[in-house]
C-alpha cells in the first residue's frame, strides 16, 4: 500500500451545495473561477495504517485548486467488506487557494477561512487487496 497512489479529478461544474444561488456564485472568478480552472485535482499516496483500527489509514494528499498545489496529511477509513467504502475528512484553508474574499472576523457575512470537507466513495472490489 505504501507505493500505491490514487488520482482524482473533480469537475468544478459538478459542485453541488443544494443551493442554486450558491452553486452559481462558487463558479465565479472570486471563488473557483470555472472558466479558467474547470477542475481540481487530488493525488493521495504514501498510505499507512494508523494502528487505531484495522480499517483506519493515513496518507499524504496533494490537492490542486485554481492552479495552487498544497500537500497535507489525510486520515480515512476503508470498510472491511464489499462494497468497499472510503470515508474521511480534512480541513482546507480556502485562502491558500485564493478562493473567495479575505476573511474578516468582524464581518458576520465574511466566509470562514477554514473549510471542513467530508468525502466518501465506493471502490470496486477488484481495487482492494485484503491484507492479514
Amino acid at each position: 500500500p505504501e507505493k500505491s497512489s490514487v488520482e482524482i479529478e473533480i469537475k468544478i461544474d459538478s459542485l453541488d451545495t443544494n443551493l442554486k444561488m450558491r452553486n452559481k456564485d462558487l463558479k465565479k472568478k472570486e471563488f473557483f473561477y470555472l472558466e479558467m480552472y474547470p477542475a481540481a485535482t487530488v493525488k493521495v499516496y504514501d498510505f499507512k495504517s494508523t494502528k487505531k483500527s484495522a480499517t483506519s489509514y493515513k496518507a499524504t494528499m496533494d490537492i490542486t485548486i485554481r492552479g495552487v498545489k498544497k500537500t497535507m496529511p489525510i486520515v480515512f477509513d476503508i470498510s472491511n467488506s464489499a462494497p468497499y467504502k472510503v470515508s474521511g475528512k480534512c480541513t482546507l484553508d480556502r485562502s491558500d487557494f485564493k478562493i473567495g474574499p479575505k476573511y474578516n472576523g468582524w464581518n458576520p457575512m465574511s466566509p470562514i477561512k477554514e473549510v471542513s470537507i467530508e468525502f466518501s466513495a465506493t471502490l470496486p472490489a477488484a481495487l482492494v487487496k485484503k491484507t492479514k
